[in-house]
């Protein structure tokens, strides 16, 4: 399951960059959290945690890096990842 799904999301992410399809692979990320749920999947919840905060800082840096919304960005990306790691442990707690 680990390997698979990082294959996956690899894949994924390959096929939607730089395209204007590009932010549905956030949205994708965040229904396979809710997957982790259903099936139970402590491998598929670290992976879906790695591809969703990956992607966060790859659409920052991309987007945000040459503006003076920079460092505002960053605390933002901070909250952002703090979140998905409490809605991680949460997750967690409930398998």
């Amino acid at each position: 399951m680990l390997i698979g799904s990082a294959m996956a999301y690899t894949g994924l992410f390959d096929l939607v960059y730089k395209t204007a399809v590009e932010p549905a692979f956030f949205a994708v990320t965040a229904s396979m959290l809710y997957a982790c749920i259903l099936l139970q999947s402590r491998a598929l919840l670290l992976t879906t945690v790695i591809a969703m905060l990956s992607y966060i800082g790859y659409f920052t840096t991309q987007h945000f890096v040459d503006s003076l919304g920079w460092p505002i960005s960053l605390v933002l990306m901070g909250v952002a990842f703090m979140g998905v790691s409490a809605l991680a442990m949460r997750v967690k707690r409930q398998m």
